[in-house]
């Protein structure tokens, strides 16, 4: 383990690792996998499966850097809800969009608002995206509407507000099973801390969940029991996965990586397994190394958190979006642990730059 801290060096570049070349995803393979790909240029939706290869890009290339980030699928399969720069002036400048979940589909901006809008979050049955948006003083919680197309994907509807503080920034949506829920993080902008809270999607008033003082990016299980968030663990300072169940109690670590940040888990369709963002960071420095897919299956003892990366060639990616069906369990448990498996990409990224292998970006196709 502790050789990782040797590795900071080979990576100067923090998450910007060269990505692979482009490869189609064959016509009988399904993806069940959305994530982020970083790059140069911003960084776009890509289709992967669960031996962690890049199938085929499921945003197009813009022709200014941009990025694709908060991908969350629809409960019919059908859409990919996301928040994207797209259309905006720079990259921290996000509207809420919508694609189909196959390569190729159109797209369908749902916000054009000139506000921050970003985690967007779908109800169950289809209707409604919950999402954050900074139109007000501080971030709150917004729901959108969405009316089915016969001609593409479903319209958008107007925003209503479903959270309104002075205080608080609002943020991170997760929908309960029964869509009567929703769970989210408030960070307190005086003291900056965030704890855990719940609202009826129908509208109410927000009641707090946990204590914090650093509770965040909570998900609900499938089973709506269990909700699953980041948070320090004490005495140390990186950031790992714990679950609470719906009223708030039996607070319990799940994943304790210490050389690594562990946030906005996602569970799979049969909550067996549950998805996050690792940002491995130097131990001298505290800078990141690379962000990564990491998950953990739930029904194995011990639990081990593994990585999941692109056998091809290593590259940053960040959030994750699970299909509305069952993962292939055989393929991930293939997959090494996540130290064995960090440690690998770095040497082999290292290993790349030092025989003059020329980069290709892949968010951009490898256009220069």
């Amino acid at each position: 383990m502790s050789a990782l801290a040797a590795l900071g060096a080979l990576a100067a570049q923090g998450a910007c690792l060269p990505p692979p070349a482009d490869r189609e995803a064959p016509a009988s393979t399904t993806a069940r996998i959305v994530t982020t790909e970083r790059g140069p240029r911003g960084g776009r939706l890509v289709l992967v499966d669960e031996d962690g290869a890049r199938l085929a890009d499921l945003t197009p290339i813009e022709p200014k850097a941009t990025i694709d980030t908060n991908p969350a699928w629809s409960a019919d399969g059908r859409w990919i809800a996301f928040a994207s720069s797209r259309g905006r002036s720079a990259l921290d400048q996000t509207s809420l969009w919508l694609v189909g979940a196959r390569r190729g589909s159109s797209m369908e901006r749902l916000t054009r608002e000139p506000s921050v809008d970003r985690d967007p979050r779908w109800s169950p049955d289809g209707r409604v995206v919950v999402y954050a948006s900074s139109r007000g003083v501080t971030f709150d919680l917004w729901t959108v509407t969405l009316r089915p197309s016969d001609r593409g994907p479903p319209r958008p509807g107007r925003p209503h507000r479903l959270t309104a503080t002075d205080h608080l920034d609002e943020l991170a949506p997760s929908v309960s099973p029964d869509g009567r829920t929703v769970v989210y993080m408030g960070l307190d902008r005086t003291t900056q801390r965030s704890r855990l809270y719940t609202i009826p999607l129908a509208g109410g008033r927000g009641r707090p969940l946990t204590d914090g003082p650093a509770d965040l990016t909570p998900s609900f299980s499938p089973d709506g029991r269990t909700i699953a968030f980041a948070a320090p663990v004490k005495g140390r300072g990186d950031i790992d996965l714990w679950t609470v169940d719906a009223a708030g109690h039996h607070r319990r670590l799940v994943v304790g990586e210490p050389l690594s940040d562990e946030t906005g888990p996602v569970w799979s369709s049969d909550g067996r397994f549950l998805f996050a963002t690792s940002v491995l960071r130097s131990v001298a420095s505290g800078l990141p190394i690379l962000s990564s897919l990491a998950f953990v299956d739930l029904s194995e003892r011990p639990i081990v958190l593994r990585a999941l990366h692109d056998p091809a060639q290593v590259v940053p990616r960040l959030g994750a979006a699970l299909a509305p069906a069952a993962l292939d369990a055989t393929r991930l448990r293939r997959q090494p642990p996540y130290a064995a498996a960090v440690r690998r990409a770095i040497l082999e990224a290292h290993e790349r730059a030092t025989e003059g292998r020329p980069d290709r970006d892949r968010s951009d196709g490898g256009a220069r």
